[in-house]
């Protein structure tokens, strides 16, 4: 054997998810008005399936934050607490996560909490709003926020 390569674990169940997103659709009676698309302007400069990471940037907690990972690997949204402070949130805003989260080296990652914050997609033509529920985590990294299955998913 040598050795594994594994993606970020932990999170919220899906079951979880699902339910509080049928009960805010049944309390709300609400879908989506606005698709967030890619047009060719946004392909500008890309070439097709080089297999890159996608890095895009969005509006949280009312500012914009750059270098935002789409990972469909992870099982998590992560907001990492360099960002977090960053943000100017306030640790009171934190509630308490009780389960574990592991990074791709499968090492258990230091979770403070979790927030959930309205956030924002931009591109030129339109804008699409969602509440995105991150788990705030003291860990280094090269981006800013990760976005995962769950917002993904949704």
């Amino acid at each position: 054997m040598h050795g594994q390569v594994n993606t970020i674990s932990g999170g919220f169940p899906r079951e979880e998810y699902a339910s509080q997103a049928t009960v805010k659709a049944r309390q709300t009676n609400l879908t989506p008005e606005v698709d967030l698309v890619f047009t060719k302007a946004n392909l500008q400069g890309i070439v097709p399936h080089d297999n890159g990471s996608m890095v895009i940037s969005l509006i949280a907690a009312g500012r914009r934050t750059r270098q935002v990972l789409v990972d469909k690997g992870s099982s998590a949204d992560v907001m990492f607490l360099t960002t977090f402070n960053h943000l100017q949130l306030s640790a009171d805003q934190l509630k308490p996560y009780v389960r574990r989260l592991y990074d791709f080296a499968r090492i258990e990652v230091e979770v403070h909490g979790y927030i959930e914050l309205s956030t924002t997609f931009v591109n030129d033509l339109s804008l699409c709003t969602t509440n995105i529920r991150y788990l705030v985590v003291n860990a280094p990294s090269a981006y800013y926020i990760l976005l995962g299955r769950p917002t993904l998913n949704r």
